[in-house]
């Protein structure tokens, strides 16, 4: 008997926490409404508010009003209105106008790539690799991903930590050259181009310099790769 009582007088603590006041309701509809017209994007993901108003406020205020009209003040340009953040709200009840300032948690929760593993670098990504993960990202920059399959086949720029968000910049194109590869070193020195067996020292990728050197010489030179099998070094 006695366990059931404190299971119900649990429930109804818990009940009593979770209630919102009409008010509290329109505050938050307020907070939303400011976070998806200064971040359109979030208006397409499910949006997480909780408030708390201090005790001086909600004494004074007619919260149970369900007329109340709620709106965010005009804050500085470069407010950010996610995560742990304080709003200035005007409130406007029956009792008249005020405005107060409110505590509130922001989160925007949505489906996004996260590594299933500890991915080492420049590793050929596979499905078991990453998998789909509910996230708070609001307070993320705007690079993680929200599709797996146009990364499969890709590879890793840095080793990315198991559990650790995947952002746009940890991955790219496979390397065409790798570490070791037999090369050909074009040469470009003035308007003369002389071509010389060589091997890559490291990985490369189109269009990017890499470090190689001929066969017949330990000297280390940098070259733009041109292809898979081309390096062009422009001496100067």
């Amino acid at each position: 008997m006695k366990r059931i009582f404190a299971v119900c007088l649990l429930f109804f603590f818990a009940a009593g926490a979770a209630y919102a006041s009409p008010v509290e309701e329109k505050i938050v509809e307020a907070i939303k409404s400011f976070v998806e017209t200064r971040y359109p994007d979030f208006s397409r993901s499910e949006m997480r508010v909780e408030i708390k108003l201090n005790d001086k406020d909600s004494a004074s205020l007619d919260l149970d009003d369900p007329s109340a009209v709620c709106k965010v003040l005009a804050v500085f340009s470069d407010f950010k209105p996610v995560g742990n953040v304080i709003f200035p709200v005007e409130v406007k009840t029956v009792s008249g106008a005020s405005k107060i300032f409110v505590r509130a948690k922001v989160e925007v929760l949505k489906k996004i790539v996260v590594a299933a593993k500890k991915i080492p670098r420049n590793k050929d990504l596979k499905a078991d690799d990453l998998r789909f993960e509910v996230r708070d990202v609001a307070m993320l920059p705007r690079k993680y991903l929200t599709e797996m399959d146009n990364m499969l086949g890709k590879e890793t720029k840095i080793p990315v930590p198991a559990g650790s968000t995947v952002f746009e910049w940890m991955i790219g194109d496979p390397a065409v050259i790798r570490t070791g590869s037999e090369v050909s070193i074009v040469v470009l020195a003035s308007d003369i181009g002389i071509r010389a067996d060589g091997v890559a020292l490291e990985n490369g990728y189109l269009g990017e310099q890499i470090k190689v050197r001929k066969k017949d010489s330990p000297k280390i030179l940098f070259g733009k790769v041109l292809s898979e099998k081309e390096v062009e070094v422009e001496l100067k």
